[in-house]
């Protein structure tokens, strides 16, 4: 197995590290677990550092996924996201984190809003009114506290047991519902000015 180190998104000069069984074994990599998820897997990856000489005390290893260019399974992404400890370092790490965002919002909101052609960005989260269920707002709140609670759950217990939702997944979801639903007030507070008779 390979580990393809990268930062920011983007394949860098780092080289990549080749695993023996021996090492594949110590890393013990499952889908869906996160260094944040699992301390023992970011203990690994560091040892990993180590021994390879990829030292950089700039980035910490966030995400660890099969290479989707890889059928095989036989190449990990490690991507390296800016270990936070100035101000400056902390606007590196928002930049990353929104880019990251930024892309899950994309591709979430196609498979959720989109059937049919639809170009709504909230239509999922209207169906709740088409059905008479609850607003749209409440439909955001929902999914919203849906998140905290696993978030809840992960900092009172360590651990989360669904495979490949972890932590960092909730809190990439939570900060996208609240981009969605400030987008949303913010659209239906100004269509209720233009055409307050079609809300």
């Amino acid at each position: 197995m390979v580990i393809r180190w990268i930062v920011q998104g983007r394949t860098t000069s780092l080289k990549d590290s080749i695993l023996t069984p021996e090492r594949e074994a110590e890393l013990a990599f499952e889908p869906g677990k996160t260094p944040l998820d699992d301390p023992a897997l970011l203990t690994a990856l560091h040892k990993v550092h180590l021994e390879d000489g990829i030292v950089d005390e700039h980035y910490v290893p966030a995400i660890v996924e099969y290479a989707r260019d890889d059928p095989n399974g036989k190449v990990l992404n490690v991507v390296l996201s800016p270990i936070v400890t100035t101000r400056e370092s902390l606007l590196q790490y928002f930049t990353w984190q929104t880019a990251r965002a930024r892309d899950t919002l994309s591709r979430k909101n196609h498979d959720y809003a989109c059937a049919g052609g639809n170009d709504d960005p909230f239509f999922n989260f209207k169906v709740t009114e088409l059905l008479h269920v609850a607003t749209a707002e409440q439909g955001f709140f929902t999914r919203m506290a849906d998140k905290i609670s696993r978030l809840a759950t992960f900092i009172s217990t360590g651990r989360l047991l669904v495979v490949g939702e972890g932590s960092d997944d909730a809190l990439d979801d939570l900060m996208n519902y609240a981009v969605l639903l400030k987008a949303y007030l913010a659209t239906k507070r100004w269509l209720n000015v233009v055409n307050p008779k079609a809300q």
